[in-house]
C-alpha cells in the first residue's frame, strides 16, 4: 500500500514536457543556492572558531552561538567570499576553449579581459576583507596609516623640528602591496591553469565524502601558495620597498603638514618574524577560504542529475538533453545521466530503452545510437583533419633557395593561425611546417638567426579577425599584445633561439568535450554489452557492424595522433643534437622516428580514450564472440576485430 501511495506521488511530480533544459535550468540556481548555503555555513563555523574562548566558560559557549558579534562576523566572512563564488558561477566553463600561440598563459588571460579584470577584483576585495578579519585575531588591531616620531631629546628645545611629524606607517604600504598582488596572482592563477574548467569526477560518491577528500589538497596548496609567494614578495620588497617606502613618506607628509619632510629611520618590518607571520597565516587563511570555495563548487555542480526522471516521458527527454547545443552544461548532465542509467540500471531503465518503440518518433535506441555515434564520428573527423595536416604528402621540390629559421617561423606562424602569408614571386607554393623542414649540412651559422625581412616581421602571430571568427572569446587586446609580443622577440638572437625550440600551445577542439567522449564510448559499449540479455526484440544487433566500423576507426585516428611530429619533443630533438654553432642538420624523417609520442597538453587525454575505445571493442568482441561470423562486418572493419579476437588489438 505505501508502495503504491509512493509511486503515485511520484508521478505526480512529472511534468508532461520531455524538454530537458526547461527541467534541468531550475536545478542550476538550486545548486547555486545549495553552495551558498554551504559557503554560510563555512563563515558562520569560521566565525565561532574565531570567537571562541575558555574565558566563556561552557555556558559562555552556548550563549555565543546566538551572539550578534558571532553572526555580524559571520556576514563579513560570508560578504568577502560571496563574490568568489558568484564570479566562479558566472565564468565556469564545461568545454575548454582551443587556444594556439606560444604565449599560452598570456593568451589566456587577455583572451576575455573583463572576465581577468572582474575577477582580480573580486580576489582583491576578498583578501582585503579577510586580512581585516585576520588582522582583529592575530595582533587584535588593524595597522594604523600614521605612526607617530618617537620623541627626543632635542625636540623641546626645537632643534629637530621634523621629529614630530607623522611618518607613513611601513607595514601598512607592506599589508596592502601583499593584498593586491596575491589577490591578483591567485585570479591570474584560476584563469592560466583552467580552474574554471568543471572536472567531472570518474568515480561517483557521496557530497561528504568527496569533500573530505579534498580537503588534503586545500590545506596543501594554501600553504604552499602562501609560503611560494610570500618569499618571493620578500626578496622584491626588499629590492624595490625601501625606495618606495620613502617617496610615498615625503609625499604623504608634504601634504599633511604642508611643508617637505625628510623621513626618518623606521625599522623595516621585513625583519620583524610576528608581521612576516602574520602576512604568511592571513595568506594562507585566505587561499584556504578560496580553495574550498572553489571545490565546494565544483562537487556541487558536477553531481549526477536524474533530470529525465522528472518527464512523464523519460526517454524523449533524455534524447533532447543528448542533442542540446546550449546551454553546453545541460547537455554535460544529459551525457552523464546516460551513463548512470546503462552502468547501474537505474529502475529497468536500460531495458526501457530498447522496447521503447513509438510510432511519431520511432525506436528510442535509434535516436541514443545515432546520437552517440555522431560524438564519435566527428572526433574522428577531428583527428583525421589533424593528423593529415601533421603528415602532408611531400611534393617534388623546384629549385629555390632554402628557407632560412625566421621564414620557417613564419610558415609555422602561418600554420597556427591559418592566414597567408603571401606568395613568393616565383609561384612556388606554401612553404612547409619547421617540423617537416630539411636543413642544409653547409648551412653557415650566421644564417639560422638572420636579421628577419619586413614581411616577416610584420607577419601578425594571431589574425585578430581569424580569431574572433573561431573563438568567442577572443578579443581585439589579445591580438594586439601577442603580435607585439612575437615582433619583440623577433628583434633579437636570444628572442628567436626561443622561438625557433618552442612548441606552439595547440589544444586541439577534439578534446574539448573530453567527458562527453568517455561516457559517450562507455555508454555505447555497455548498451551493445546488455542487449544480448536485455534486448528482446533485437534492435541492437542490426547496428552492431556500424558500431564496431566508427570505433575501429576512431581508434586508428587516436592511434595516428600520439605520432604526431608536432609535440615538444621533435624541438627537444632538435636540441639536444644542436652543434656549437646552431642547430644540428636533422630531417622530419629522423625527427619523425625519434618521436614516440605526442608530448602536448593533449598527452593525457589521447591515451586515455586509447585505453577506454579498446576496452570497449574488447568488451563487444568478448559478448557477441560466438556470433561473429553471423555479423556483417566491412573488410577494412573485419580485419580490426580479428586482432581483437586473437587478443592482439
Amino acid at each position: 500500500m505505501f508502495a503504491g501511495k509512493k509511486q503515485q506521488q511520484s508521478q505526480a511530480r512529472q511534468i508532461a514536457t520531455a524538454n530537458f533544459a526547461q527541467l534541468g535550468n531550475p536545478i542550476i540556481n538550486q545548486r547555486l543556492i545549495r553552495v551558498s548555503i554551504y559557503l554560510l555555513g563555512y563563515a558562520y563555523a569560521l566565525s565561532f572558531i574565531f570567537h571562541l574562548s575558555f574565558k566563556r566558560g561552557i555556558i559562555g559557549t552556548i550563549l555565543l552561538l546566538v551572539s550578534p558579534s558571532l553572526f555580524g562576523s559571520t556576514l563579513v566572512v560570508y560578504g568577502a567570499l560571496a563574490p568568489i563564488l558568484f564570479t566562479r558561477f558566472q565564468f565556469y566553463q564545461v568545454e575548454r576553449v582551443p587556444h594556439t600561440g606560444y604565449f599560452q598563459g598570456i593568451q589566456l588571460l587577455l583572451r576575455n579581459h573583463n572576465r581577468t579584470v572582474i575577477l582580480i577584483c573580486a580576489h582583491v576585495f576578498s583578501m582585503t576583507v579577510l586580512n581585516f578579519v585576520c588582522s582583529k585575531i592575530l595582533i587584535n588591531h588593524r595597522p594604523n596609516f600614521w605612526i607617530s616620531a618617537p620623541t627626543t631629546s632635542n625636540s623641546q628645545d626645537g632643534e629637530d623640528g621634523n621629529s614630530q611629524l607623522p611618518q607613513f606607517n611601513q607595514f601598512y604600504l607592506i599589508n596592502n602591496i601583499y593584498i593586491f598582488v596575491l589577490g591578483s596572482i591567485y585570479a591570474a592563477y584560476i584563469i592560466v591553469y583552467e580552474r574554471l574548467q568543471l572536472q567531472f569526477p570518474i568515480i561517483e560518491q557521496h557530497r561528504v565524502y568527496s569533500i573530505k577528500d579534498r580537503l588534503p589538497d586545500c590545506f596543501y596548496n594554501s600553504v604552499k601558495l602562501s609560503w611560494s609567494f610570500l618569499s618571493r614578495f620578500w626578496v622584491a620588497y626588499f629590492i624595490f620597498g625601501q625606495g618606495l617606502y620613502s617617496t610615498l613618506t615625503t609625499f604623504m607628509c608634504y601634504f599633511v603638514t604642508m611643508a617637505s619632510s625628510a623621513s626618518y629611520s623606521q625599522r623595516n618590518p621585513l625583519w620583524s618574524p610576528n608581521q612576516m607571520l602574520f602576512l604568511f597565516l592571513s595568506g594562507a587563511f585566505t587561499i584556504l577560504s578560496w580553495e574550498l570555495t572553489h571545490h565546494l563548487f565544483e562537487i556541487v555542480f558536477t553531481e549526477g542529475t536524474k533530470i529525465n526522471e522528472l518527464s512523464l516521458d523519460p526517454n524523449a527527454c533524455l534524447i533532447d538533453g543528448l542533442k542540446l547545443a546550449q546551454p553546453v552544461y545541460l547537455r554535460y548532465l544529459a551525457y552523464r545521466e546516460l551513463y548512470s542509467i546503462c552502468t547501474y540500471n537505474i529502475k529497468q531503465r536500460r531495458k526501457d530503452i530498447y522496447k521503447d518503440i513509438s510510432r511519431s518518433t520511432g525506436l528510442a535506441w535509434n535516436h541514443i545510437c545515432n546520437q552517440l555515434l555522431k560524438v564519435i564520428d566527428d572526433a574522428a573527423k577531428e583527428l583525421a583533419i589533424t593528423t593529415k595536416d601533421s603528415f602532408p604528402v611531400q611534393q617534388p621540390e623546384e629549385p629555390h633557395p632554402k628557407p632560412t629559421i625566421a621564414e620557417s617561423l613564419a610558415s609555422e606562424t602561418k600554420a597556427a593561425d591559418n592566414s597567408p602569408i603571401g606568395a613568393k614571386p616565383d609561384g612556388n607554393k606554401e612553404k612547409e611546417k619547421i617540423t617537416k623542414l630539411i636543413f642544409k649540412e653547409d648551412q653557415p651559422s650566421h644564417d639560422i638567426f638572420k636579421v628577419p625581412s619586413k614581411r616577416f616581421a610584420k607577419k601578425p602571430l594571431l589574425d585578430e579577425s581569424k580569431s574572433k571568427g573561431n573563438n568567442q572569446y577572443s578579443q581585439g587586446i589579445e591580438a594586439y599584445v601577442l603580435n607585439k609580443l612575437y615582433e619583440m622577440l623577433l628583434q633579437s638572437k636570444l628572442g628567436k633561439k626561443i622561438l625557433a625550440q618552442a612548441t606552439l600551445s595547440k589544444t586541439f577542439s577534439v578534446f574539448s568535450n573530453f567527458e562527453i567522449q568517455v561516457w559517450t564510448l562507455r555508454s555505447l559499449a555497455i548498451l551493445v554489452e546488455k542487449s544480448l540479455d536485455e534486448d528482446d526484440y533485437g534492435v541492437v544487433q542490426k547496428d552492431i557492424p556500424r558500431i564496431m566500423a566508427s570505433l575501429s576507426s576512431y581508434l586508428a585516428q587516436l592511434e595516428l595522433f600520439v605520432m604526431d611530429p608536432k609535440g615538444t619533443n621533435y624541438y627537444l630533438t632538435v636540441a639536444s643534437t644542436a652543434g656549437s654553432n646552431g642547430i644540428r642538420p636533422t630531417t622530419s624523417q629522423t625527427a619523425i622516428n625519434q618521436l614516440a609520442f605526442n608530448s602536448q597538453l593533449t598527452h593525457q587525454q589521447s591515451h586515455a580514450l586509447i585505453q577506454v575505445t579498446r576496452n570497449c571493442i574488447y568488451k563487444i568482441v568478448l559478448t557477441f564472440y560466438d556470433h561473429l561470423d553471423e555479423l556483417k562486418f566491412s573488410p577494412e572493419t573485419k580485419q580490426h576485430i580479428e586482432l581483437f579476437a586473437k587478443f592482439q588489438g
